[in-house]
C-alpha cells in the first residue's frame, strides 16, 4: 500500500537535492544566484511539509511550517536584492 502523500514527499526530498546541488554550485563558481534558487528551494520544501502537515489535521504543525517558510521567504528576498 502507498503512502498517500508519496508524490509530495518525493518532490520535497527532490528540492533538498537541488537545494544541495545548488549550494555546491555556489560555493563552485561564486554566482550568488545559485544561493538565491537553494534557499527558494528549501522553502518550497517547507511549503510542502506545511501542506502535507496540514492534509493529516495538525494545524499546529502545519502553521509553524507554513510561518517559518514565510519569515524565510522575506529574509532571503530582502538580502538578495539589496
Amino acid at each position: 500500500m502507498r503512502h498517500p502523500f508519496e508524490k509530495l514527499i518525493q518532490i520535497q526530498l527532490i528540492l533538498l537535492l537541488i537545494s544541495i546541488f545548488a549550494g555546491i554550485l555556489t560555493i563552485w563558481t561564486a554566482i550568488l544566484f545559485f544561493s538565491f534558487f537553494a534557499c527558494i528551494a528549501v522553502v518550497t520544501s517547507f511549503f510542502i511539509e506545511g501542506y502535507i502537515e496540514l492534509q493529516k489535521g495538525d494545524v499546529a504543525q502545519a502553521g509553524h511550517q507554513l510561518i517559518r517558510a514565510i519569515i524565510l521567504i522575506i529574509f532571503i528576498s530582502f538580502l538578495y536584492f539589496t
